[in-house]
């Protein structure tokens, strides 16, 4: 158990949280019980996206995507710079909409990286994933 002292609205407020160990990932893609898809590959999880989840992210206008869940810190997702919450539309060439489709890709390297689309804050960029970090 560990005391953390924040400030809210310039009001001290004390949390106490109990310090553990995250769980190992699943080795297999699969639905964790939040509704997402774990992506080993990537190192995160994933999960569509709702209309207002849209609108909060400001990606209105994006047709597809899912929404980062989860990140393993030292997982090529993590590694590369993507971010919980950032909105992923296509890997590739290809507009991502259905979780399988990012679930069975495999895993990228320096010589097979792979490309993704991600729209952070309303703003659409590149992120190029090799499974080592970003220079």
């Amino acid at each position: 158990m560990v005391e953390v002292t924040v400030v809210r609205d310039r009001t001290l407020h004390r949390i106490y949280l109990t310090v553990g160990r995250l769980a190992d990932a699943p080795a297999e893609p699969s639905r964790t019980a939040h509704g997402d898809t774990w992506v080993p590959a990537l190192g995160l999880g994933v999960a569509t996206v709702s209309s207002e989840i849209r609108e909060e992210l400001r990606a209105e206008a994006e047709p597809g995507g899912l929404i980062v869940t989860q990140l393993r810190p030292a997982g090529a997702g993590a590694l590369a710079g993507l971010q919980i919450g950032d909105l992923i539309t296509h890997v590739g060439l290809k507009q991502v909409d259905d979780v399988a489709q990012l679930a069975r890709i495999p895993p990228p390297s320096t010589a097979a990286p792979l490309l993704v689309r991600v729209v952070r804050d309303g703003t659409p960029q590149f992120i190029v994933i090799t499974g080592s970090a970003a220079p």
